[in-house]
């Protein structure tokens, strides 16, 4: 949070202190990669790109990169799908693959991106100047396509093609991963199939969107065998 909290759409620089910061959190964050990369461990990403050729500190902006955008994808997604899913009456079985799209499409885990013109031209009828930033509204893109419609045929938003990750040349490196993990943690939600939650608070003043507070109450092993008896509910918090 150290690196995405200095990050402000209307700053294209960051000041001393902050650059100071971030790069203390990157450290942190990618110390075994650093390790992996010197050790030569090609069963490691970083040691993967050290074999492509990338020098050191590449290699650590690159995992650097996987990790925070990852992560903040999967903190930010998974307690709004999860939301998504029990609102609209569907247990964690009923998490599929198109779904997690619809949820993806509708929630934007980016919904604001930087860009910057590479020439004088129009946009939209807008004329923008060489160098001026362009924010681009992802959520607004990608929600003009209508409500949260898992049943939709995908035909219907392929002209989007993902763009909460990025479009072009900017996509995101780190789709695989972050999705990846969003399967990994549906798999384990599935181990719950009564989950439900209750009280959610959304965060303010946040870069990236996702709630402050989601309580969510589940109960390992659905419907007991006869004879056993329920389990007192886990009450978890993400």
């Amino acid at each position: 949070m150290a690196a995405v909290s200095a990050v402000r759409l209307r700053r294209t620089t960051l000041t001393g202190r902050q650059t100071e910061r971030a790069r203390a959190a990157l450290a942190r964050l990618t110390e075994a990669a650093v390790a992996a990369y010197r050790a030569g461990d090609e069963s490691t990403a970083a040691g993967q790109l050290r074999a492509l050729g990338l020098d050191e500190a590449q290699a650590r902006g690159a995992v650097g990169l996987f990790l925070l955008t990852g992560t903040e994808t999967l903190v930010s997604f998974v307690p709004r799908l999860v939301a998504l899913a029990h609102d609209t009456g569907r247990g964690p079985d009923g998490i599929t693959d198109a779904l997690v799209e619809e949820a993806l499409r509708v929630t934007s885990p980016t919904p604001v991106m930087l860009r910057s013109a590479a020439r004088t031209g129009r946009i939209g009828g807008i004329r923008v100047a060489a160098g001026e930033r362009v924010v681009i509204a992802t959520l607004l893109c990608a929600r003009a396509y209508g409500p949260f419609a898992p049943e939709r045929d995908a035909a219907e938003t392929a002209g989007l093609r993902r763009l909460w990750f990025g479009a072009g040349p900017h996509f995101c490196l780190g789709m695989p991963l972050a999705t990846a993990e969003v399967r990994a943690v549906v798999g384990v939600l599935r181990g719950f199939p009564e989950l439900s939650t209750a009280g959610r608070r959304p965060a303010r003043g946040v870069l990236v969107p996702s709630y402050a507070r989601l309580p969510v109450r589940a109960r390992a092993g659905g419907v007991p065998r006869d004879g056993e008896r329920l389990r007192k509910p886990d009450r978890r918090r993400r």
